[in-house]
């Protein structure tokens, strides 16, 4: 009961953003379709939610918090710098990504469970957020890491790692051209939900 209200209280701090958001992409313009960026830099920050203010991914995460799987939210950061020949409008949210990323990969140096074991992908059992609204990893790659001015997004675990262990994770956009990028490592103390 504890998680589903938090989740609640999570996703309604953040309603009028969204809904301002929303609102600024309905109006954008045709011309929008013409700004085309690159990402220069691509992270993964462990964020907490608080209970029972459910912040909305903005507390600190402290490994030494012990906190459970529960209370994590992942951030990506996606660093994008706008084509100098781009026609920018400062209304534009619609971008489009130079080089693509055609797949996008969450990787563990520890078995999360029988199923994940060290190495395996993750984006299988997580689920990609923003506000209000849970996206495929289709769709977030299509439609916010492709195609959108927005520098951050964000994960959730959906399964529970089979026991506590301290991971480091490292997300990797395989990109259109045949390259990648990766984010820096990040350890991030998992802890089973009761």
């Amino acid at each position: 009961m504890k998680v589903l209200k938090f989740k609640l209280k999570f996703w309604s701090n953040v309603f009028s953003q969204m809904l301002c958001l929303m609102l600024i992409s309905a109006c954008a313009n045709e011309q929008c379709e013409n700004v085309r960026f690159e990402i220069i830099r691509f992270g993964l920050t462990p964020r907490s939610i608080s209970i029972p203010s459910g912040n909305g991914g903005n507390g600190i995460w402290r490994n030494e918090d012990m906190l459970n799987i529960d209370r994590l939210v992942m951030r990506i950061e996606m660093a994008k710098n706008p084509d100098r020949g781009s026609n920018l409008d400062g209304e534009c949210t619609v971008w489009n990504k130079i080089n693509p990323a055609v797949n996008i990969r969450l990787i563990s140096n520890k078995d999360f469970n029988p199923a994940f074991p060290a190495g395996s992908d993750l984006t299988e059992i997580v689920n990609f957020t923003h506000f209000l609204q849970e996206y495929t990893k289709e769709d977030f790659i299509d439609n916010h890491l492709n195609r959108s001015n927005w520098n951050d997004f964000y994960f959730t675990f959906e399964v529970n790692p089979e026991t506590e262990d301290l991971h480091t994770f490292i997300l990797i956009a395989d990109l259109e051209d045949g390259t990648t990028m990766e984010s820096f490592p990040v350890e991030v103390l998992l802890i089973p939900s009761e």
